[in-house]
């Protein structure tokens, strides 16, 4: 229960500080924790193609692979991802196992590289594009039965504060559907939720989740004698996610007065915009060994939120089924997320003729990310701090590790396979989650078409609402990640 209660604090941290605000740790991890998807070539070897180069997705991850290109080239990734949740009560005397999933098409990588070869030993290229990070969209949902409510929450929220003082966004909901009813005789508020303790109450939560973070890349790089290859990428990171929530609590068996039915909605647009740096080198001692070196600065993004809820409680009033609903105001809320700096570092092997193998291993310490809220209000700068400060205490550094190959089966027509480890950024949590990838392709002097496969496994904790001193609705989650990449591409003289 201890590391479910870990992972849970990002998804949860918003609601423990501030109603009114939709930023947590998460949406610093979310941007923070990215994995390139890139072209066909390299999705199929499951890397970044970092150790051998000449692919476009080393734009955005080792730009020295841009100096390894001897022809310009266009090319296009059209790519369909899947993602499938699995969602379970942790307690509860009903907790079935809940299943959905979510595709949707991407284009994901749009690239051009112009490569000049100016004398024997020295060549350069320039490359400009688009290249798309591992989809965040999913669909969720769990039912069962268990101890607690949301009502708990909101009354623990407006505990002692005039009804006009109540938030818009959670209690003061809550008020105005008249889930909360209690005064005291000196006229001060006590929403009391004793009825809802030690009872269970049949719960259900669907979540609509669309996410995606690519980034727009520049890139030059030179190559020296073909020994010493150097680059240099300005990326401008672009990241849109909208979540829809809704939960839901039925009493059934009329085990609390007068209470029937909750449902409360959470909605949640965030857009926003960055850049970045990234520079890179690779060296190569022998023609057939690649050894390769990458820093990426921090991204710097400006996000905007913007988020509503709302509430509708159906109850009994002296035999009279009654039916309350409510809705907030539109929010918007401006705030910078910092992510860490990365490095990177790979080994490549050319095989003759025959393919090569490439190993490449990441570093990225999480526990450095930051938010800034943009507001001079004080609550928000407590707000902010706060979240920082469970940053630094939940997240920590963590590795990714990639080893991929290709094999020249018969001419042009090439075999590819990869497998990786990545390991968990949470402090309680450094088990490293497995991820693959194969595919094929076909390399002709003037054409080229990759098709790949890869997929992604991670678990997590979470809760839908949160209060201390309650019963705690909490719930795993399990989440398979697909993505199948076509690249088309020209080679030009």
């Amino acid at each position: 229960m201890k590391k479910i209660k870990i992972l849970i604090l990002g998804s949860v941290c918003w609601i423990t500080f501030q109603q009114a605000h939709g930023q947590s740790a998460l949406d610093v991890l979310r941007v923070s924790n990215q994995t390139l998807l890139g072209t066909g070539r390299a999705s199929g070897t499951n890397t970044n193609m970092s150790g051998i180069g000449a692919d476009f997705t080393t734009l955005s991850s080792n730009p020295a692979g841009i100096a390894q290109y001897r022809m310009s080239e266009v090319m296009i990734s059209p790519t369909v991802v899947s993602n499938s949740s699995e969602m379970q009560l942790v307690e509860g005397s009903q907790r079935p196992v809940n299943n959905d999933n979510k595709t949707k098409f991407r284009l994901p990588n749009v690239g051009l590289i112009i490569a000049h070869q100016s004398d024997e030993k020295v060549s350069y290229a320039f490359g400009l594009g688009i290249n798309g990070f591992q989809d965040n969209s999913q669909n969720g949902l769990f039912r069962g039965k268990s101890k607690g409510s949301i009502t708990e929450r909101f009354a623990a929220l407006g505990n002692g504060l005039n009804p006009d003082h109540l938030d818009n966004y959670e209690a003061g909901l809550a008020w105005d559907v008249e889930a909360l009813v209690q005064q005291r005789p000196d006229g001060t508020y006590s929403y009391d939720y004793e009825n809802y303790k030690d009872v269970e109450l049949n719960k259900y939560q669907s979540i609509q989740a669309s996410g995606r973070y690519n980034e727009m890349a520049l890139s030059g790089g030179v190559n020296l004698s073909n020994k010493l290859l150097l680059g240099a990428t300005i990326g401008v990171p672009m990241y849109k996610y909208n979540e829809r929530k809704l939960y839901q609590e039925r009493d059934d068996q009329e085990v609390v007065p007068f209470f029937d039915q909750i449902q409360f909605r959470e909605y949640k647009v965030a857009t926003g915009v960055g850049i970045n740096g990234k520079f890179g080198l690779m060296f190569k001692p022998i023609n057939s060994l690649i050894i390769g070196a990458a820093i990426h600065s921090p991204s710097f993004l400006k996000i905007t939120d913007n988020f509503s809820t709302d509430l509708r409680y159906n109850f009994t009033f002296n035999n009279e089924k009654m039916d309350k609903y409510a809705e907030s105001p539109e929010g918007t809320i401006d705030y910078k997320i910092r992510t860490p700096m990365k490095l990177s570092g790979s080994v490549g092997g050319i095989i003759g003729k025959f393919g090569f193998v490439n190993a490449e291993v990441e570093y990225q310490d999480y526990s450095k990310g930051h938010m800034r809220i943009v507001s001079d209000n004080l609550y928000d700068k407590d707000v902010e701090e706060k979240i920082n400060n469970e940053i630094s205490a939940n997240y920590t550094s963590a590795l990714k590790v990639n080893l991929g190959i290709e094999v020249a089966a018969i001419e042009q027509f090439r075999l590819r396979a990869g497998i990786g480890f990545a390991q968990s950024p949470y402090v309680d949590q450094r088990e490293f989650k497995p991820n693959f990838g194969f595919g094929v392709g076909y390399r002709a002097d003037f054409f080229f078409l990759d098709l790949g496969y890869r997929q992604w496994k991670s678990s997590y904790g979470y809760q839908p609402y949160f209060i201390s001193n309650a019963s705690q609705t909490i719930v795993t989650q399990n989440l398979t990640q697909n993505a199948v990449v076509l690249t088309l591409g020209f080679k030009m003289r």
